[in-house]
Parts: structure tokens; sequence; C-alpha cells
């Protein structure tokens, strides 16, 4: 991953400084689901011959982290207690003393360090060395190293190098690390090894005898190069050469978008250069597809050349249109002017959902991401607000906002829906809303909750919106669902006595609606089990017992409609009700249901 990226102008600088995630706010990860992440994985037709990501929860065998050493008090002196010099663990782990900020890149990510801050630290870390195991590259031509690395070069803690051994006693200084304030990837020619049988690498830092932050260091990778190889790397929709800090530039890309919304797609196309000539000629060519059926083909400027192992962003601009929803299937691959010496890794694929009016066609749903829960989010039950940034290059209406809940909410906490300019002014809320338990158990199913407007809210076209989800202090804890990674900046997040907003890296699930909305968000109800699904000239309602009898009142109160049922099934024409939000009252024998829902014309 490259620099964090600055706040852009569009965007109040004052409310919108950047501070870590701290204080009572919680992040939930579920172990054993893999994350959705912002840019799919890609098969490597190159095979590491020493490959190692830390994902485990301790040292990988066979890695040697040197001697134990010994603590120090706070005057420097040794305490006689000694402890390992390395250890596995995540960016919370690292920063837990504060002064070892390690950028949570990608999320829930695990790395092996050496942290002279975080306990059992202050160490005497002088010279702490990572040895990787015997690597074999008897038959390895051009071999290269890369790894990812942090180290912020803190307090003196700024000198880490690379070493080389090709029989594991004599070692060599191949690569010194710099300092900065993001991850950084590294490659190390190791053309000197090819040919080795049990080439050794050892990684060293050291705090210079006093104490200092750290260095982390991930994703090591050992292989031999062919001639040309070219890869693509990532692949997503929106463009990453824009920032989602910058609300006058567009390039969010979004899981799920209104045909309205939707203009003509850009497809970014992230490539590399993994062999170890140059490349000449490099571009890229997408295939679009709409619900299978094919498109057209639309292709990217070309690189002049591309150095050994560099990577560049290829923009596709399609210029086409949709004209319906469906899903959209973007199928890129890289080409260039020669030859490709490993074939397999040039082509991948990704989709986007586009919506419309109507339950089968996403009631107009813009999300940034959607799918399974993947963690949650909240703040200890004080109150706070968090969601997503949503673009809109045409002019829209907004209905009303999805939410998910997760796991640990509380059913009669209250909550608010709100929309924010980029200058973080109100432009629009929904009614207080009290979270129901059909609300909660909603969420555990990967379900949404409907927050309606009370009327639509018009948006500009070239606008961009904050759509947040407030909860109410100390109404009860809410526990707001997150999906997929996003940029840094997509998503954001502050405690309501703070000033400081965070920007997590899994979306929370918050989403718009720019069309009516069928499912209907419950009022405090003594019966579960109400259903509806609402189009244009009617509402549909089911029950689980004999509906004797449907109400409709408007937001003052006023009973505007009644229909007489007998059975489990009831319809209520829409035709005589202005646009609006009503409340709908289903009555039968001893039962009683009651739910919300928003008509619009």
């Amino acid at each position: 991953m490259t620099g964090a990226p600055c706040i852009a102008p569009g965007l109040s600088l004052a409310a919108m400084t950047r501070f870590p995630l701290t204080g009572r706010l919680r992040l939930r990860t579920l172990a054993g689901v893999f994350p959705v992440a912002l840019l799919p994985t890609l098969a490597m037709a190159q095979t590491c011959a020493l490959t190692e990501e830390f994902q485990g929860p301790a040292v990988p065998a066979g890695w040697d982290i040197g001697p134990d050493v010994e603590r120090l008090d706070a005057n420097g002196a040794g305490t006689g207690e000694f402890v390992p010099a390395w250890r596995v663990g995540t960016s919370t782990e690292a920063n837990a003393g504060g002064y070892f900020p390690v950028p949570e890149r990608p999320v829930d990510n695990r790395f092996i360090m050496a942290n002279d801050d975080a306990s059992p630290c202050d160490c005497d870390l002088d010279s702490a060395r990572l040895t990787t195991p015997p690597i074999d590259l008897s038959t390895a031509e051009h071999t290269l190293l890369t790894f990812r690395y942090y180290m912020d070069g803190a307090y003196g803690g700024d000198s880490a190098w690379v070493e080389l051994s090709l029989d594991g006693n004599t070692w060599m200084r191949v690569a010194d690390l710099a300092a900065g304030n993001d991850w950084q990837r590294a490659s190390v020619d190791l053309a000197s090894a090819d040919g080795a049988s049990a080439a050794r690498l050892r990684f060293h830092w050291t705090d210079r005898g006093a104490w200092a932050s750290g260095l982390a260091l991930d994703d090591v990778c050992v292989r031999g190069r062919a001639a040309h190889d070219v890869a693509l790397e990532q692949l997503a929709f929106g463009s990453l050469h824009s920032s989602p800090f910058n609300s006058t530039d567009a390039g969010l890309d979004p899981a799920e978008v209104p045909v309205t919304q939707s203009g003509s797609p850009t497809i970014s196309v992230v490539v590399r250069n993994r062999g170890h000539l140059p490349l000449f000629g490099t571009h890229a060519a997408v295939d679009l597809a709409l619900n299978g059926g094919p498109l057209g083909t639309w292709y990217s400027d070309t690189l002049d050349v591309l150095a050994p192992d560099a990577a560049d962003t290829l923009l596709v601009h399609t210029g086409w249109t949709p004209s319906g929803p469906g899903s959209l299937t973007a199928s890129a691959t890289v080409l260039t002017g020669g030859s490709e010496d490993n074939p397999g890794d040039e082509g991948a694929s990704v989709e986007r959902r586009l919506t419309a009016a109507g339950w089968a066609d996403g009631d107009g749903s813009y999300a940034q991401r959607t799918g399974p829960t993947l963690g949650g989010l909240d703040a200890g039950g004080a109150g706070y607000l968090a969601g997503c940034r949503y673009e809109f290059p045409a002019e829209g209406q907004v209905h009303g906002m999805g939410v998910r809940f997760d796991a640990g909410t509380q059913a009669g906490a209250r909550i608010i829906g709100r929309l924010l300019n980029p200058d973080l002014q109100p432009i629009a809320s929904t009614d207080t809303i009290v979270v129901t338990d059909a609300d909660v158990q909603t969420g555990l199913a990967w379900g949404w909750t409907f927050l309606p407007f009370d009327t639509l809210v018009e948006v500009a076209a070239g606008t961009d919106v904050l759509a947040l989800m407030e909860q109410v202090p100390d109404s009860g804890m809410v526990r707001l669902a997150s999906g997929g990674e996003v940029r840094p900046g997509t998503a954001m997040m502050r405690e309501l006595g703070s000033a400081a907003w965070t920007y997590p890296l899994r979306a929370p699930l918050v989403k718009l609606h720019l069309s009516p909305v069928a499912v209907a968000v419950p009022e405090t109800s003594s019966e579960l089990g109400l259903r509806l699904r609402q189009d244009i000239t009617k509402l549909i309602i089911t029950a689980p017992w004999v509906i004797g009898q449907v109400r409709v009142l408007d937001p003052a109160g006023r009973i505007v409609h009644v229909e007489g049922a007998r059975g489990p099934a009831a319809e209520v024409g829409l035709g005589g009700l202005a646009p609006g939000a009503y409340l709908l009252e289903v009555t039968g024998g001893s039962h009683r249901a009651t739910a919300r829902f928003v008509h619009s014309r």
C-alpha cells in the first residue's frame, strides 16, 4: 500500500482531522472469515522459493529470531528478565504502548516485529536479527527478494538492513532500509545467490542501545525471474488515482450503484513487471458484460516502458452508459508489445451490481459494500456517527438509508439516519428510530433495516454526501456491522464527544436508497413476522396470522386509509396517498403489528 492520503479540498479540515482509533471505540472481526478485499488477490504465475505472510499466531517454523533480549528498567539498566526479540502480532498490539503506530494495511493484518515500545519491552535491542530458513535457489535465475516493512525511525530506531549468506556462516549486506511513515515495499536483487542450494537472509534492526520504536516485516517472497513477465496485480471499478478524501475528485468503487448514478464506468488496472528486463508497450484491455451479455472492449493508454519490478496503474475509460440494472462484469487483460514468458497472471474480473426501482432490482440501493458481515464497531454505548461517502455524478432523490446491526446491539436503543455534505453540514435527518429485536435479528441474518426520510431528499449533480448512522447517547448499545475493505477516507466514524474523525478500513454497512423501499422498519410491536412488499401502486402485507384490518396513518397520526381483510395477506392501494412516510397498523384478533413505509410516486 502507498502512503496515507491527505485531506484534500472539499472536506472540512478542522472537522476531519485524522487521528488513530482510540478510546472506547471497539472493532470486532470474526475468526475464520476471510475479508472481502478492496481489490482481488490475483494468482501469480511465478512461485516463490520462500514465501511468508506471518498470518499464524506464532513465529513460523524454521525462522530464527535470535537469542532472547534483556528487559531494561526506566534508567536503561538490565532487569535480569529475558524475552524474545521478535513476535507476530497486529497493529493494535504493536501500538499498545502508543509509540509504534504500524498502519493496519490490509485490514486484520498480522506481521512479525521487533518492538522496543510495547510490553514486554523496553529491551536491549541493539542487535535484533531475524533469519529465514534455508532457501533452495539451485534452479533460480535473476533471484529477487520482495517484502513489506514499516519503520518510522522514531527515537533513533531508523537503522535496519538485510544480509545474505550462501553457506549460513559468511554474511554480506545487500540492502539498507529507509524510514517512512507507512508500509513500504522493498525489492532486493539477489542474483548473486542464483544456484545456491541453502541461501539464507537475515533482517537486522537496532535501537542503537536506547529506547526506540521498532521494525515490522511482512509478505516476504524470494523468487527467480523470467525475462518478460507482466502481471495484473490489482483490479477495481473507479479510479485509484483519485483520493477518497477529495470530494471534488470522483473515483470510489461501490459494490452497488443505482443505474442513474453509474455514469460511464472507469476501471483501474494495476500492472507490475515481474520479469528482469524492461517491458515495452504495456496496456490493458477491458471487456464489459451486463447480465452475461457482452457490451464491448475498451483499452487503456500504453506505457512506453515499465522497469523491472515496477508497477503502474492504467485507467480504462469505457464511455458506455448503462440503461438497465443487473450484474456488471469487467474482465481485464494486460498485454505488452513483446513475448510473455510466464503466462497465467495477466487477467482478472470484478463485478458490480447496478440497481433500480423495485425489490428485485435492489430498491435503488447505493452501497459501498454489501455481502456478509465481517466485523462490527461501536463506541461502548456512547453516541457516535459512522457511515460512508457517496458520489452523485447525476442529480438524485434519496428516499432513506439502510443500516445493518451487529451482534451486541440492544433492542430499545435509539438511532438517527443523517445526511451531511462534504463540509459536514446537515442535509437531512430521519426521525429517531427505536431499534427492535426484529432489527437485530435481521442484521444477524445479514439483512438491512430501512430508515426513511419524511420527505424526499434532493441531491444535485456533482455533489458528494456522507450517509451516517448516529447512535443516540445513553440509549443502549448499538453495534454497526461492517463489511469489505475500502480505501481510507471512504468510511468514517466519530464519537459525539470528540472532534476527531477516524477512517475505518472496513466499510460501516450504511447505504442509501434512491428508490422506494419494499422492506419496512418495524416499530415497537408485540408481533414479529410481519412482511411487506411494495411496488409503485400497492403495498402487499403478509402475516403468520389472519389479518382483519389494515390502517395507514400519516406523520401527524391521522388515519388516511383503512383496508379490511380476511386472511394472512392484504393489499393497500397507494394511488390516493401523497408521497411521504407513513405508519402501518395491522390487526387481527388479538394480534397487532406496526411498521413504517415510504411512498413515492
